[in-house]
């Protein structure tokens, strides 16, 4: 009598797993499937600046610049060309300068890195005073 309980329990038990992995895979697996392919890209706040770090007599010592990667994920790309046109334009990069650099190596997502430093003086070049 105990060991035909203790089949019954183990069936319901291999039952009920069964029957969850069902439900699972075959009824709601298009619902995890959308999930797992939206879920590669992810939004990073950004801080605001912090402002500027100067010593007694007012010399900057260490300044703020916004600094961006541009990611492309090799999965998402459909038209390399369209893409590659389009980020060039916009970054003010060689379109081939950036082909290249995705095209390169086992890191091919990194295609390109832009800060927001200007030409010219940063604010951490100023001259110190003595």
């Amino acid at each position: 009598m105990r060991i035909k309980f203790i089949r019954i329990v183990i069936t319901c038990f291999f039952c009920a797993v069964a029957l969850g992995l069902f439900c699972t895979q075959l009824l709601q697996g298009n619902y995890f499937y959308e999930l797992s392919i939206n879920n590669r890209i992810r939004l990073v706040p950004l801080q605001g600046e912090r402002g500027l770090i100067k010593d007694r007599n007012g010399v900057v010592l260490a300044g703020n610049r916004l600094a961006f990667n541009v990611t492309v994920i090799p999965q998402e790309v459909k038209d390399e060309d369209h893409l590659f046109k389009f980020l060039s334009s916009s970054l003010k990069a060689d379109k081939e300068k950036l082909l290249k650099v995705y095209r390169q190596g086992t890191d091919r997502a990194l295609c390109a890195r832009r800060s927001g430093r200007r030409r010219g003086k940063r604010s951490g070049d100023e001259p110190r005073r003595k």
